[in-house]
């Protein structure tokens, strides 16, 4: 996802190398985190018509019709799943473990066409908040099934999702944070980490070119999923990809990650995370066969319409929502997620401006016009006739 900014430098570069370019998004998915409504202002300013590919694939039947609906009527969705049986309203002591119960039958290997397959299966939630209670829940579930391992612990680095102005800002940083540049910068190579010290300024002149974490430490086990949430590469070069997922087989003698593949990820890397459970954010994009949807009274602020609509569409066979508060979900999942670009701004401040001038010429207009219609002013008593010419006599008049 690409802000104004980033837009336009790719529209830039495709200029100067007279290339085509495509940007390819769902305008009923979660709007972009940076600055900006790119895809809005391309269609409404710059008059370019967008092809539509209107024909789902990934789903069928009932789910495909429910998945239409989530689209533009939330409400009729959420009705639908309901009739459906996908809908599960539990109270918050039991939702946790219902879920995480259904999601390890849902990675139950299954004979298909005479094969052995496992399943692929998503947790969403909309907050961390709520995807760390069910990620507890669905790995104490593992626990008792002798699935996960030898566990150890390692240093996790949170993004904060600060914008440019944020990391700009002094103000903006707290002792422990970590910076790390993405890109090369003045007495900084890319991939450096800065430990911000109480008392110390932060190198907030070079925001552009890093990103800031909150340290913190998270168990892993022999076993256990993980999803990497930035780029970068193992001990011996190989690509890791910001969003990829894979599965714990050990460690070395150094205490390093060694996944499914053989591969090496240093102990300190720090962009990982538990992969069982992930906002509907991260999860743009993924296509799973079956999809279990977190949503609580906790994160009921953060449910909306794009929200449930990403979360929905995700799987290819079911979805089922989670939740304590039925009646709480269905006013949650019809609010839009609004995000209004400078321009757009501008242009709704200006539009402001002349309503208000056209307002105070009216009520300019509706007072002289009544001005106008009112009757002659008493200007008092009127003057005794008789009495005029000794007036007109005690009026002096110099003239020269």
């Amino acid at each position: 996802m690409m802000g104004t900014k980033e837009t336009a430098a790719v529209l830039k570069l495709a200029d100067q190398l007279n290339a085509r370019l495509w940007l390819v998004g769902d305008d009923k998915q979660h709007k972009i985190p940076s600055r900006g409504s790119p895809f809005e202002l391309l269609k409404t300013d710059a008059g370019i018509a967008p092809a539509r590919v209107a024909k789902i694939l990934r789903q069928r039947g009932a789910y495909k019709k429910t998945v239409l609906l989530a689209r533009d009527k939330p409400a009729e969705a959420l009705s639908q799943s309901q009739a459906m049986g996908w809908v599960r309203e539990v109270a918050d002591c039991e939702r946790y473990q219902l879920l995480a119960a259904d999601y390890l039958e849902a990675v139950k290997p299954e004979r298909k066409r005479g094969k052995l397959t496992e399943p692929t299966a998503l947790v969403i939630a909309p907050t961390h908040a709520e995807g760390a209670k069910v990620q507890a829940a669905i790995r104490e579930g593992l626990k008792a099934q002798g699935r996960l391992g030898e566990e150890r612990e390692f240093l996790q680095l949170t993004n904060r999702h600060l914008t440019e102005a944020e990391r700009s800002d002094r103000y903006s940083y707290v002792a422990g944070d970590v910076v790390q540049f993405t890109q090369n910068a003045k007495g900084h190579r890319r991939g450096e980490r800065l430990a911000i010290i109480e008392g110390q300024e932060p190198p907030a002149q070079l925001a552009p070119r890093f990103q800031v974490y909150r340290p913190r430490t998270v168990k892993i086990a022999v076993g256990d999923r993980l999803r990497l949430t930035a780029n970068g590469s193992t001990k011996a070069g190989r690509r890791l990809n910001n969003g990829e997922l894979l599965t714990v087989a050990g460690f070395t003698k150094a205490g390093d990650v060694v996944d499914h593949r053989g591969w090496v990820l240093p102990k300190d890397w720090g962009h990982w995370q538990l992969g069982y459970v992930t906002t509907s954010v991260s999860a743009q994009s993924r296509t799973v066969d079956r999809v279990l949807i977190a949503m609580g009274q906790d994160s009921l602020p953060a449910i909306n319409r794009e929200q449930m609509y990403v979360s929905l569409s995700r799987g290819k066979e079911w979805a089922r929502l989670y939740t304590g508060d039925t009646k709480a979900l269905l006013h949650g999942v019809q609010k839009a997620d609004v995000h209004v670009s400078a321009t757009e701004l501008a242009r709704l401040r200006e539009a402001q401006t002349k309503r208000q001038s056209r307002l105070m010429n009216h009520v300019w207009r509706t007072r002289r016009h009544e001005q106008m219609a009112r009757p002659p002013m008493d200007i008092g008593p009127q003057i005794d006739r008789s009495r005029q010419p000794a007036l007109e006599r005690s009026m002096v008049v110099y003239e020269r």
